[in-house]
């Protein structure tokens, strides 16, 4: 039996009879004092608040306290009806209890249990229930029954539980909302969450667009949809089609805040246009919805959408807690959303930008470099002329000097462009760090205006040093030659007499390279501002020393990009320190291309052989005949990427093409495509004046076999093409 049965009853006996002696009972008979017994428990026990009952051995009542009477509402129906007690137990639980009731009879000891008890009326609580046997003169007369109601209790539970549950559902909903990609998927989902809450209840969400005042409908719950075809003659077009604007005192008054408020008017709060008002009195009639309530979708003062909850019979929406912060969640996942919306076309304007700057830049490439081809390479022609005579060479030699400075300012030019567009792609590659420094070399000891400067002045030392054999590194080494050759330019150009010198150092993760020089220095606050765009030292009209101020600016940015840092240390008439840094990537790849080449002749007889020359430029063709004149090879010109196919087809003779990408009806690219389909073999070099970065990846990528660009070199060029045809 229960404690608490057991404590209640020893205190009221102790209370009601403390006072009495033993001596002082009056001696009766043992019957006599069963029978007084037995009155004494039964008054005690019907002011217990427990249900007390007993049953026969058939399971008819036999007696019921007080509390039983008052909760089951039978009054004296318990007796005259002639009950079994199992009818006191619903229908669900009745099989279960009759079980265990019977194993209690038969001496069995059964805990308590709780099951569902029913009333007279039909209303249902839960109760546990505890049983024991009763014996009169050690014969057993049925089953003493104590029952526990359990409503209070299980009520404290259901909420705990909801508690729980609205808990787990906030905190599912808070990254539910995260996975959303539109704000469609956003609105339905606030809908359909809510039913769980609204069950009997209708429900509305709608969105607000604050550009232009109006709200439209987004969600609604499948209770309106049996009244779908009114509600289309009342608005004139489908729910979600009405769009309305929302007056101001009804979005300050019940759209602002952060808890659901009843509509004082009902629809006609949410309208201020008449006919509006009395639609929403023909909608809210024909839902028979009591009350409204609403609440606005708010995140920084900024209005995204709402919910209209309408419920009938004058009740309230159940866990409006939970409904309101699941609605200020919703806010703050439309917020975030329009920033994500924002941040995508802010993504598209930039990434359209950046096309158009890459648009610009190859455009302007291509302009500038065609006819710099026609100039310099006609040039490059003369000077191969034995014709000519000495006056006209040198002539032709500044011509090509001049247009090759000129195309050096329009590559510094571009580059810049090109890195501020954030364009200048990094490759890269594993390669002999020892060969960049040859080739480096290589370059300088031979260019003309090295040679020039020591013929005119005192010797000018050019050394290097390779402090580690064997080094293969992964990098970009097009970029770190481009860094070198501007360093190593600048030294050469602002030193008289003495030295340069280059070279590099490892120090544990890094590559520390140096280009060191005994020319005229830096002064120490200026150190900083070389590396800034068209900076010189002298800006003056009567400046000693040429040049556009791009070299050490691109320098920077391209260290930047290769993930190192650069800086100057100088003294004013004694020489510079100019030191670049990039991540030391150690590598055992390896790709043939980066060994080192033997130069190869620059004379050849090509006589056996045919090239295909693809060019719609009448000057650039010229250009290339005239260079290729004296190899006697065989030339095919057309001048459209449709009448190349056509030729590759019908001339298996052909050996070689040399493709213009910039070509009317179809690209080079795609003639190239087209190309390789009817003659996989074949090989073709691209040309082109764009040179921007990609270039050349994107006409390997097409099929091409090597790149070149505008304007050609013509050694470079027989260099690519005897990699191909062999000499005779």
């Amino acid at each position: 039996m229960d404690s608490s049965y057991v404590s209640v009853f020893c205190i009221i006996h102790v209370k009601k009879y403390k006072a009495h002696k033993i001596n002082q009972i009056p001696k009766m008979s043992t019957k006599n004092k069963i029978k007084m017994a037995e009155e004494k428990y039964k008054i005690l026990t019907s002011l217990l608040p427990e249900i007390i009952i007993e049953i026969d051995t058939n399971e008819r009542l036999t007696f019921v306290n007080l509390r039983a009477i008052e909760i089951f509402e039978y009054g004296s129906d318990f007796y005259i009806n002639n009950l079994r007690f199992i009818e006191l137990i619903s229908k669900e639980d009745r099989k279960r209890c009759a079980e265990n009731l019977q194993k209690t009879i038969d001496g069995k000891d059964i805990p308590e249990i709780e099951y569902i008890a029913i009333t007279k009326s039909g209303r249902k609580f839960p109760i546990s229930l505890y049983a024991t046997r009763n014996y009169v003169n050690n014969k057993f007369t049925g089953l003493s029954i104590i029952m526990f109601d359990k409503t209070v209790q299980k009520s404290a539970e259901q909420k705990v539980l909801s508690y729980e549950e609205n808990i787990t559902f906030l905190s599912n909903s808070a990254l539910k909302f995260l996975t959303f990609s539109s704000d469609d998927d956003i609105f339905i989902f606030i809908g359909k969450s809510l039913a769980k809450f609204t069950s009997k209840s209708i429900v509305v969400v709608f969105s607000y667009d604050q550009t232009c005042n109006t709200s439209n409908i987004r969600y609604i719950s499948s209770e309106i949809f049996s009244y779908i075809d009114d509600l289309i003659n009342i608005l004139g077009k489908p729910p979600e089609d009405f769009i309305i604007e929302l007056p101001s005192k009804f979005k300050d008054k019940y759209l602002s805040g952060k808890t659901l408020k009843r509509l004082d008017n009902g629809l006609r709060n949410a309208v201020d246009d008449n006919k509006l008002m009395e639609k929403a009195d023909q909608i809210q009639k024909l839902l028979r919805v009591d009350h409204f309530y609403s609440m606005g979708m708010v995140r920084d003062g900024k209005l995204y959408g709402g919910l209209l909850i309408g419920t009938k019979h004058k009740t309230k929406p159940v866990a409006t807690q939970t409904i309101e912060t699941f609605i200020y969640q919703a806010g703050i996942a439309l917020h975030r959303k329009q920033i994500d919306n924002e941040l995508v076309k802010a993504k598209i304007v930039a990434e359209e930008s950046d096309r158009l700057k890459s648009a610009f830049l190859a455009n302007m490439s291509h302009e500038v470099r065609t006819p710099l081809n026609g100039i310099l390479g006609l040039a490059q022609v003369l000077l191969k002329s034995e014709k000519i005579d000495s006056n006209i060479r040198n002539d032709v030699k500044m011509i090509v000097e001049s247009g090759s400075s000129l195309l050096a300012l329009i590559e510094d030019i571009m580059d810049v462009s090109k890195i501020e567009a954030r364009q200048m792609k990094i490759k890269y590659k594993p390669f002999h760090l020892n060969f960049l420094m040859d080739q480096l070399y290589s370059i300088f000891i031979s260019h003309p205006f090295y040679v020039q400067k020591n013929a005119n002045q005192q010797n000018i030392i050019l050394k290097y040093d390779k402090p580690f054999e064997n080094i293969t590194i992964m990098s970009d080494p097009d970029r770190l030659q481009q860094i070198f050759v501007n360093l190593i330019s600048n030294s050469l150009k602002f030193t008289k007499k003495g030295f340069v010198h280059f070279g590099y150092t490892i120090e544990k993760q890094e590559i520390i390279f140096y280009v060191k020089d005994s020319g005229i220095g830096i002064p120490k606050d200026k150190t900083e501002k070389v590396f800034e765009r068209f900076t010189q030292l002298d800006n003056t009209l009567a400046r000693k020393f040429s040049g556009s101020g791009l070299g050490l600016a691109i320098s920077r940015g391209l260290t930047v990009l290769l993930e190192g840092r650069i800086w100057c240390e100088s003294i004013l008439g004694k020489g510079s320190n100019f030191f670049f840094t990039i991540p030391y990537h150690p590598t055992t790849m390896l790709e043939d291309t980066d060994a080192p080449q033997k130069k190869k002749p620059i004379e050849f007889n090509w006589s056996n052989y045919t090239v295909l020359i693809v060019e719609d430029d009448t000057i650039n063709y010229k250009v290339i005949e005239a260079m290729l004149r004296n190899s006697k090879i065989n030339i095919i010109h057309v001048d459209n990427g449709v009448k190349a196919i056509e030729q590759v087809r019908n001339n298996p003779q052909i050996d070689l093409v040399l493709m213009d990408v910039h070509l009317p009806e179809m690209s080079g690219l795609e003639a190239t495509t087209k190309i390789k389909e009817v003659n996989n073999t074949l090989p073709i070099i691209a040309q082109t004046a764009n040179a921007m970065s990609d270039d050349k990846d994107r006409c390997i990528d097409a099929g091409c076999a090597d790149y070149i660009s505008k304007p050609i070199n013509m050694n470079e060029l027989f260099v690519k093409i005897s990699k191909f045809l062999h000499d005779q």
